[in-house]
């Protein structure tokens, strides 16, 4: 029982030695996927089947096998996997319809793998426009709007016998720090949090949900005793199981995340974990940590640290959520004719979410003869081979419009006078910016070439658009993949209507 209060996370792309080992020593309860693990569908696939078969071999129940598949930037694997838009993007449609797609999306291509958890969807609110860690992937500002998207999302997913994780619990949207980084602090107090953030976690309850994911952020005017929500049994067993009525599964939210690991040791972790009312502890990585996990766990328990009332609670409570997983053991298979159809629902899901700021002011760019499409390096991150894809697909989309196109990547080393010569060559420029709150070198590079700009597209943050001066139409896409970018192309060329509407409050420079 001490092992199965442990979900972790491991390396490789294949069963081996080391993972056989650890699935013997600490008998989790399951096995968390990151992008180290995930090559391609076909080996994730048999991963997932060797690992639940040498489970079983070794007489342990079903393993609960979890990832983050938000969408947006959170997305583990490339390969076949529908590319999904954002939260926020799915706010900005404005239509729950929409929210059932793409999670029916996300459930139908993860239990074809044999995921049966994700930690997905983000409950929370970003109410904070300097938020470094939530942004777009949250549905957005609106407490009530956000609530039915919950919901929806929650309902949807779990149809598809993919479990549900609402996070992360009781907000993270509030914030000016990442909890990965350190602990964020948010000074509200409790009526606050019920009258703002509590109401998508209700409603995630209330839609059924399987688990709830902790925040590793501290309320202090909620909590007095100044621990994170993760240790606080104020907010965990009075606020979560008493005033909202939880039942399910309570998960930390990752263990090696600094606001946790640069503060707390092992034994304080499981101590505080447990006590407060966590049923899963989860940790990405590090089996010497884990071990050290699952020593402490049965150290406190023999020393009286931690009753052991509370591991036989957790235990049936994670059995009852196998059960539940269970009652959908059926294998469903996604053909490449269903991968088709996934793609085309995501980019219509991704044309009606992009939103047009100033748009009396747009004009097509299918009307100019040469156009130069300035694009931030970081976005690279969202793909795996960023300049050909962003040059292939621009130029296929543009190619029949426009006669001259030239597409250059900019960072905070950017040699200005280069990029002069393209400017000014050409009939205007589309400048994207991403995230430029944070990467002000964005900024800096737009007020140079501003009277060259025919218009901006925010690839990230929406709150970009309160940064830009002057008359220029903004095109807003909350997340950057091929798809998005493809449907993007279709608006900017006047091939399609921008339909998406703003799902947080903006102050637009005039």
């Amino acid at each position: 029982m001490a092992g199965q209060m442990i979900m972790m996370g491991f390396d490789g792309l294949e069963l081996n030695s080391e993972i056989m080992d650890a699935l013997k020593r600490i008998k989790p309860c399951g096995l968390v996927f990151f992008r180290r693990n995930m090559a391609n569908w076909n080996q994730v696939k048999k991963l997932i089947r060797d690992l639940q078969n040498y489970a079983s071999s070794i007489g342990l129940p079903p393993l609960i096998i979890a990832l983050d598949h938000e969408g947006g930037p959170v997305f583990r694997m490339a390969s076949r996997l529908t590319p999904l838009p954002s939260a926020m993007a799915l706010g900005a449609s404005n239509d729950p319809s929409m929210v059932d797609c793409i999670a029916r999306i996300a459930g139908q291509e993860l239990k074809a793998l044999g995921f049966n958890l994700n930690f997905a969807p983000v409950a929370d609110l970003n109410t904070n426009p300097r938020n470094p860690v939530i942004g777009i992937r949250s549905f957005g500002d609106d407490p009530f709007k956000v609530a039915n998207m919950v919901s929806r999302y929650i309902s949807s997913l779990q149809s598809t016998g993919v479990m549900a994780t609402a996070k992360h619990f009781p907000g993270h949207g509030d914030t000016s720090v990442d909890s990965h980084l350190d602990l964020p602090i948010v000074d509200v107090d409790l009526n606050v949090l019920l009258n703002r953030e509590l109401i998508p976690f209700k409603a995630a309850i209330d839609a059924g949900v399987s688990c709830i994911m902790t925040s590793h952020v501290c309320f202090p005017r909620v909590d007095s005793s100044n621990l994170p929500a993760t240790f606080s049994k104020y907010l965990l067993r009075d606020v979560l199981r008493g005033m909202l009525g939880f039942n399910g599964v309570i998960i930390s939210d990752a263990l090696e995340m600094k606001a946790i690991s640069s503060r707390f040791d092992v034994d304080d972790v499981v101590l505080y974990g447990l006590n407060a009312g966590l049923n899963i502890l989860l940790r990405g990585g590090d089996l010497n940590y884990i071990f050290d996990l699952k020593d402490s766990i049965l150290k406190l328990v023999k020393s009286g640290g931690v009753d052991p009332k509370l591991l036989y609670d957790s235990y049936i409570r994670i059995e009852a959520l196998r059960n539940k997983i269970n009652s959908y053991s059926s294998p469903m298979e996604v053909s490449i004719k269903n991968l088709r159809k996934n793609r085309m629902l995501s980019m219509d899901v991704s044309l009606s979410s992009i939103t047009l700021l100033k748009s009396d002011l747009f004009r097509p760019l299918k009307g100019y003869n040469s156009i130069a499409i300035l694009i931030p390096r970081i976005l690279q991150r969202f793909l795996s081979n960023f300049s050909s894809e962003v040059v292939n697909l621009f130029v296929g989309e543009f190619g029949s419009y426009i006669d001259t196109l030239v597409i250059s990547f900019y960072d905070e080393d950017v040699n200005f006078d280069d990029l002069m010569d393209i400017v000014y060559n050409v009939d205007g420029v589309v400048f994207f910016t991403y995230n430029a709150i944070f990467h002000r070198f964005q900024l800096d590079l737009y007020e140079k070439i501003k009277d060259r700009v025919l218009m901006v597209v925010a690839a990230g943050s929406p709150y970009d658009a309160e940064l830009i001066d002057g008359d220029k139409p903004i095109a807003l896409t909350y997340g950057l993949n091929p798809i998005v970018l493809s449907a993007l192309v279709d608006v900017l060329c006047g091939v399609c209507e921008a339909h998406g509407i703003l799902p947080v409050k903006l102050n637009l420079k005039s």
